[in-house]
């Protein structure tokens, strides 16, 4: 099994959630 594909899709999430919770405290203000 790869190691790479879980660390590079662990990075994809964290930036993808990052995002969400950045444009949701520009909702709430």
């Amino acid at each position: 099994l790869d190691e790479e594909i879980p660390e590079a899709l662990y990075d994809t999430v964290a930036e993808i959630f990052s995002f969400i919770y950045r444009l949701d405290q520009k909702m709430q203000k």
